[in-house]
């Protein structure tokens, strides 16, 4: 149950979006009165303080911190908080919170990691904040505003690269494929406010019961179909896929990390609402069509994603590919009906692809400065930049391994445990085809993933370059590492305390 808020004490519920807000803004009051080596340093080091504050304000609304409630205002009300500013245009609740947490820390990896220039850090929390207010809303307008403000910011980013021919042909896909995307959502939710007349998500089944759901059935699904076209292109699932590898390959690395990431767990987070308020809860309706569209989906991101990643010999063009493969096992256990142990399946395994995606892309940044050109972003991402690794550098070799082997899906990692959670929810469900497809296309996908580690471990690289030691990557792909070995050898308490947050009773 959401507590409706009106005072002004209910700003205090937007504390994280307001502090992105306000690295922004002194991102581009200094981007105009600094310059040189200090700007690019001064952004980056707000930026990175802002985030780290926004994910300890997150926490704090899911934590028993009795000072932090207390300054909140919010003693009285149970944990984690459900809340609501603007009769839902923005809202606090568990599943938005889980999703902000996500997005913050992966974001707060990526400027750690990254090093780019100074423009580059308040667009990407320009796009933090879209994907902030995208999950933190029942409103269809608040909505809609977050998710282009998430997209135009990374069509932006994508074409940061000026002077490379792959960037601005990444970035003219991007930009067209997103636009038709964004238009294919609006015109689903237009046909959704024309069956309620109503804008709010926990209103629209009401209204649609109120104008007789077997009249407007035909409309349903044919909103849900451009909805979950539109959506598809967002997450990268096939078919809705072609843009990921021109794109990833072209863009910046960080940039890349952030489509991969931080833009796909956004998408998916946008989803929660749409088929769990609306799609899925309309009586007289049957949510079977509709869990069937997504299975068919979900089966063929995991089968085409993995068999094209096969053929590729291009590090962030395999990683694409691997992406829209991942996608099909996260769509998993939203094609069933709603449990929370579904949810927790889903959440679990986002959180251990999140960490380690960025982890292995945290190594790319580490091997592309030893291009040695000023600009990792211009660096090569072949797979034989990975050629004699363990030689070079054994330390950061190992922590490839154990990234690689977790995207793999094998034992002791968050990749396996993730897998095994959905697998399991899948059997559950007593469908056996998609298992089969999960069971087939992981085992395929070890070929590809070895390939990498063959590079490292059976291929010779030369002896002169030297691997680089800046600490915040290190930090930053070591941290990865860590946590993928945590969600592998301790599930149960990650498990525990996400159904803890989902479901506080």
């Amino acid at each position: 149950m959401i507590t409706n808020l009106v005072s002004w004490e209910a700003v205090r519920m937007m504390l994280p979006e307001l502090l992105v807000v306000l690295a922004i803004t002194l991102g581009i009051i200094f981007d105009f009165t600094m310059s040189g080596l200090v700007r690019a340093v001064a952004i980056r080091s707000v930026s990175l303080a802002a985030v780290i504050g926004a994910t300890l304000i997150t926490l704090g609304y899911m934590l028993p911190i009795q000072g932090f409630i207390d300054f909140i205002g919010m003693s009285n009300s149970p944990l984690p908080l459900q809340v609501g500013l603007m009769d839902g245009a923005f809202v606090v609740w568990p599943l938005s919170l889980i999703g902000k947490l996500i997005i913050l820390i992966a974001v707060g990896l990526i400027i750690l990691v990254g090093r780019e220039r100074a423009e580059f850090y308040y667009l990407l929390l320009s796009a933090t904040l879209g994907a902030m207010f995208l999950v933190s809303t029942f409103d269809l307008v608040t909505l809609f505003v977050g998710l282009e403000l998430l997209s135009i910011t990374s069509y932006i980013m994508v074409a940061l690269k000026r002077q490379s021919g792959s960037a601005t042909e990444a970035a003219l896909k991007y930009i067209v494929m997103g636009g038709i995307s964004s238009a294919l959502i609006l015109y689903g939710m237009s046909f959704i406010y024309g069956m309620s007349g109503s804008l709010n998500i926990l209103q629209i089944p009401a209204g649609i019961q109120m104008a007789g759901a077997d009249a407007v059935q035909p409309l349903l699904y044919l909103s849900f179909l451009l909805i979950i076209a539109g959506i598809g292109f967002k997450i990268a699932s096939a078919p809705f896929h072609v843009w990921a590898p021109d794109v990833y390959q072209g863009s910046n690395t960080p940039t890349t990390a952030f489509l991969a990431v931080v833009s796909k767990a956004a998408g998916f987070l946008l989803l929660f609402p749409l088929l769990f308020n609306i799609y899925y809860q309309q009586e007289g309706v049957p949510s079977d069509t509709f869990h069937l569209i997504l299975k068919v989906i979900a089966g063929l991101a995991m089968l085409i994603g993995n068999i094209m990643a096969i053929r590729q010999s291009d590090v962030k063009r395999l990683l694409a590919y691997s992406g829209i493969a991942n996608t099909g096992y996260l769509l998993l256990p939203l094609t069933f009906r709603i449990t929370d142990v579904h949810l927790v399946e889903f959440f679990y395994y986002l959180i251990a692809y999140v960490i380690m995606n960025l982890g292995v892309f945290a190594v790319i940044m580490h091997l592309q400065l030893n291009n040695k050109q000023q600009d990792e972003s211009n660096a090569s991402a072949a797979l034989s930049t990975f050629a004699g690794l363990y030689h070079r550098a054994p330390a950061t070799a190992i922590a490839t391994v154990v990234l690689i082997l977790s995207l793999a899906g094998l034992p002791l990692t968050g990749g396996f445990m993730g897998k095994w959670f959905i697998l399991f929810g899948v059997f559950q469900e007593h469908s056996y085809t998609l298992a089969a497809i999960l069971l087939g296309t992981t085992v395929l996908s070890f070929y590809y993933y070895f390939g990498i580690i063959r590079q490292m471990f059976m291929r010779s690289g030369s002896d002169t370059d030297l691997i680089s030691k800046r600490f915040t990557m290190q930090l930053g792909t070591w941290s990865c590492v860590a946590a993928t070995i945590v969600l592998g050898i301790f599930p149960s308490p990650v498990f525990e305390w996400i159904l803890k947050i989902i479901n506080p009773q």
